[in-house]
């Protein structure tokens, strides 16, 4: 008897896409594989993950509700991106609209296997010294690039990598397993790229990991709930406040201090650009000490602050929206997993704009996925039940 393979054509287009997009930002543009012309092969690929995510997209079908609800969305992608001058946000936004229908585990398989796909093509090389491994030296400790642009790249990967397996194994014993065999991952990982915020963050991870796994999974958790909502908009305050008064108190300067200078560049964007509605374009600079030995480095690493002042007021608003309706999902579902990865990420964002690459950080796709769907159900659920109290009423009036 033949076995007969179903293929989904919507998934197949979305999930060459996802795999361009994440080529293009993660390998091509951020790693010396594809040598002094990456960043035109880099763009080059872009677009054609474009075109897969609008052929993934034309190729399914959608009630018009929901339909006018992605176009909308859509349309405020659009125009930001081209605020922004920057396609890889629009690769961005076109991976949370465009997989409406696919199951999120798969998104979320898609997006660990394609980042450890890129580790290998990209670490792999850089050992056999077929490409450049980059040697920093700071605080008497020497970093790796491994092939990366930056020595922080790598470790980054690992580290969201690691909670999104963490996320998709469903059995008790392995998840265990799996747990205290990244112990000694990260701690080489540390040793090699001496990024030492991420391995406290992974600390954190497996505290979180511990004390949600031991949360009653029967019981409906309010102060949960109620932490699902607050956390994103008041640790976004926080950042805002403190860096506009950091200068002003020894404590918050040692703060800044000890977060490598990160209030200080998200001032210095706030003084530089201001706030709009769509956003802008962002201009970094690389590492590099002129002649009267200045440092012109600029990035703003805050993910926070990187989205009011490069995304704009309204997909700031947008973004927040489905991070809070998503951890409130989590503790609603007592899928307590998935919240410690939505507080993981409230607080990597503070050092880490990552808030919305969905290359490495599947959430706000999981999040946009589950409000269109249930937000379609839930219409649904309510329609019929007016439907049936009009039916009832009717039938007693006939009675009558």
């Amino acid at each position: 008897m033949k076995k007969i393979i179903k293929t989904n054509t919507k998934e197949i287009l979305y999930f060459i896409g996802y795999f361009l997009m994440g080529l293009s930002s993660v390998v091509i543009g951020n790693s010396y594989l594809f040598g002094t012309k990456r960043f035109l092969i880099c763009e080059i690929v872009q677009y054609i993950s474009v075109a897969f995510f609008l052929l993934s997209f034309i190729k399914d079908k959608y009630k018009i509700e929901k339909l006018l609800s992605i176009i909308l969305i859509g349309v405020v992608v659009f125009f930001s991106t081209i605020a922004m001058h920057d396609i890889a946000f629009g690769l961005y936004g076109l991976s949370v609209i465009g997989a409406t229908h696919i199951d999120i585990r798969k998104i979320v398989k898609n997006s660990v296997i394609n980042n450890i796909v890129f580790l290998i093509i990209v670490i792999v090389p850089a050992i056999l010294g077929l490409i450049p491994d980059d040697i920093y030296h700071h605080e008497n400790m020497i970093a790796h690039g491994l092939g990366f642009a930056y020595y922080s790249n790598m470790p980054c990967i690992v580290f969201l990598c690691t909670i999104a397996i963490y996320w998709l194994i469903k059995s008790k014993i392995v998840e265990r397993i799996f747990l205290i065999v990244s112990i000694p991952v990260h701690i080489l990982v540390y040793k090699i790229s001496t990024v030492r915020l991420v391995f406290y963050l992974y600390i954190l991870f497996l505290v979180f990991a511990v004390v949600f796994d031991k949360t009653n999974k029967q019981k409906q958790h309010k102060f949960l709930r109620w932490i699902a909502t607050v956390m994103y908009p008041i640790m976004a305050a926080f950042i805002f406040i403190v860096t506009f008064m950091f200068e002003k108190f020894r404590a918050l300067s040692a703060f800044n201090a000890a977060i490598n200078f990160r209030l200080s560049f998200n001032l210095q964007g706030f003084q530089k650009y201001g706030i709009r509605l769509l956003g802008q374009k962002i201009v970094t600079e690389a590492e590099h000490i002129d002649f009267n030995f200045i440092n012109h480095y600029f990035y703003i690493d805050c993910g926070y602050v990187y989205m009011l002042i490069g995304y704009g007021i309204i997909l700031f608003i947008i973004i927040m929206m489905i991070y809070i309706l998503l951890s409130r999902y989590a503790v609603a579902k007592n899928d307590m997993k998935l919240f410690c990865w939505c507080l993981v990420i409230c607080i990597f964002s503070t050092i880490n704009n990552i808030m919305f690459v969905t290359t490495l950080n599947p959430l706000p796709i999981i999040g946009f996925n589950l409000i269109i769907n249930n937000y379609v159900k839930l219409k649904k659920r309510k329609n019929n039940k007016l439907y049936k109290i009009c039916q009832n009423a009717a039938t007693e009036k006939y009675k009558k």
